[in-house]
């Protein structure tokens, strides 16, 4: 099968979540297909159409994860877009507003969800004051208090090449890969 499937994992996530600022992982892997380089959210989008790709992020408890899939004839292209992603985040205000207003809307419906509720009361008499009591969306508050800086930030502290595991797998050889993974993850 011509396809060629990319995961990867950064050490963060949301305990690593400054005081004050929860939910601030969740809101940053909920932007990175929303504009990077010189692409705002829109044309950021229509270019992965354009070589077919899917990409995702999102932030666990420990951990920052990230995966794309793509034709391997579409390869250069995608590569592209993810390195982009990974190393020229926007962060423009609309999509912030945007995203943040969706995480807002999710945890306004868990406060109505008696197994959400529950989950939140196991970790916190589980946990305590440790970070795993937190809720990984943070709270709408805390989200509110999030500048496009503070995802920059955290943008750096975070995605490091020494802070990351990746595998591969797919339609591509090992020479390919090589030049690939220095491309698209070199300049972290």
């Amino acid at each position: 099968v011509p396809i060629i499937s990319v995961r990867f994992a950064f050490k963060g996530g949301s305990t690593q979540d400054p005081e004050g600022k929860g939910g601030i992982s969740t809101l940053m892997t909920g932007l990175f297909d929303e504009g990077a380089g010189d692409l705002d959210s829109d044309a950021f989008q229509e270019r992965l159409d354009d070589v077919g790709a899917d990409m995702s992020f999102n932030a666990g408890r420990d951990t920052v994860y990230g995966q794309m899939r793509m034709l391997a004839e579409e390869r250069e292209g995608a590569f592209d877009l993810l390195r982009m992603a990974l190393t020229a985040p926007r962060f423009d205000d609309a999509p912030v507003d945007r995203i943040r207003a969706q995480i807002q809307t999710r945890i306004q419906r868990d406060m109505r969800d008696p197994n959400a509720l529950g989950r939140d009361a196991f970790a916190r008499a589980l946990y305590g004051d440790h970070p795993y009591a937190r809720r990984a969306d943070g709270t709408a508050q805390s989200l509110a208090s999030v500048t496009p800086d503070d995802l920059r930030q955290l943008h750096g502290r975070t995605f490091a090449r020494s802070n990351i595991s990746i595998a591969f797998v797919g339609a591509i050889d090992a020479g390919t890969l090589k030049r690939e993974l220095d491309r698209v993850f070199g300049d972290l």
